[in-house]
């Protein structure tokens, strides 16, 4: 596969290579300019938690060290993942966050 050329308009009609954009290999800013970048949270349990109303139903939950969780229920989904709010905890987070403390 040879990588394909990206034209930009500019007056000068430079050209990228557009695996290299892909790839990162273009020139970076100093090191120094750089945000500093966090280490992603680590996973201290996960597992299943039963549904408190529906017996035959269950969601997966992972919880984090940095104290926050995620879960696989449509209120996680809908108040925690479309509404990006990191910090939200449905029941099922509670619980598991609830049995650790035990």
């Amino acid at each position: 596969m040879r990588p394909r050329q990206i034209e930009i308009d500019s007056p000068t009609h430079e050209t990228l290579d557009a695996r290299s954009v892909v790839l990162g290999l273009l020139s970076q800013p100093d090191d120094d300019a750089r945000p500093a970048q966090h280490s992603p949270p680590v996973v201290i349990w996960q597992g299943s938690i039963r549904s408190q109303s529906t017996e035959a139903r269950s969601y997966f939950v992972v919880i984090y060290d940095d104290g926050t969780g995620r879960c696989s229920c449509p209120d996680f989904h809908f108040r925690g993942t479309l509404k990006e709010d990191r910090r939200y905890a449905c029941k099922h987070i509670r619980t598991a966050r609830s049995q650790l403390s035990r």
